[in-house]
């Protein structure tokens, strides 16, 4: 009501810069180094796609409640991956599933009742369903048993492709054509989830052991097999290079 669609999205990205902060205030694990190259990326990412280079952001009161909103959101992602994998994922599903849907019912009451007059209750029956049960209470139950098994910053990277996501459905859908900000910005979303996930030093670490152990030709690794000779005033080494 008090933004714009591209400001929404952009600004609600936010949450992914403020979850490895939040982890390292509260629970003293600091971020990895890479950590802070794939927010950036993601960020850049998320920007492209959501046109704000060529629209520009300009800011209002709906984009100051986005900002609140998004740091809540990383609040939830940070508790459901450090502190509810030590309860059951299905009980705290549940009782989130009961409590959002008792204060939506009672802000309902409140405050539209006086527009159910106009609702087509039997057209309207399978949204609600559809956004209530599937894409809410269900994506919200997949993600806190997905975060058992993952750290919140990943996670966090895996959630911001819901926009992504969003984009390509609606262009295969035939809602809007395809862009150069949805290929450009979800390439670069996805480059960052590449970059979080994929271990590089352990990589190094497995073809270095192959090399060493002659595993690479079993293996498909290409090893460093060129060596030189350096003479040094006290020592002579030896250095491998590629």
């Amino acid at each position: 009501m008090y933004t714009t669609p591209a400001n929404n999205a952009f600004l609600t990205a936010i949450y992914v810069v403020m979850i490895p902060f939040i982890v390292w205030v509260f629970f003293h694990q600091k971020p990895e180094r890479k950590a802070y190259l794939a927010i950036v990326i993601c960020m850049l990412g998320m920007a492209v796609l959501t046109g704000v280079f060529s629209r520009g952001v300009s800011l209002h009161l709906g984009d100051l409640l986005t900002i609140i909103s998004a740091g809540f959101y990383a609040l939830q992602i940070v508790y459901f991956g450090m502190s509810a994998t030590e309860s059951s994922p299905w009980i705290i599903a549940f009782m989130l599933g009961i409590t959002q849907g008792a204060f939506g019912l009672i802000y309902s009451l409140l405050f539209e009742t006086q527009t159910y007059a106009s609702v087509h209750w039997v057209a309207g029956l399978v949204p609600v369903v559809i956004l209530g049960i599937v894409s809410s209470f269900g994506a919200q139950t997949l993600q806190l048993v997905g975060q058992r098994y993952t750290d919140p910053t990943p996670a966090g990277l895996l959630l911001m492709t819901e926009s992504m996501f969003g984009s390509v459905f609606s262009v295969a859908l035939g809602f809007e054509p395809m862009t150069w900000d949805l290929v450009i910005g979800g390439s670069l979303i996805v480059l960052a989830l590449v970059i979080m996930q994929v271990g590089f030093r352990r990589l190094w670490l497995f073809k270095k052991n192959a090399c060493d152990q002659g595993l690479a030709k079993s293996t498909g690794i290409a090893c460093c097999n060129a060596s030189i000779w350096v003479i040094g005033a006290d020592k002579r080494s030896m250095i491998t290079t590629c």
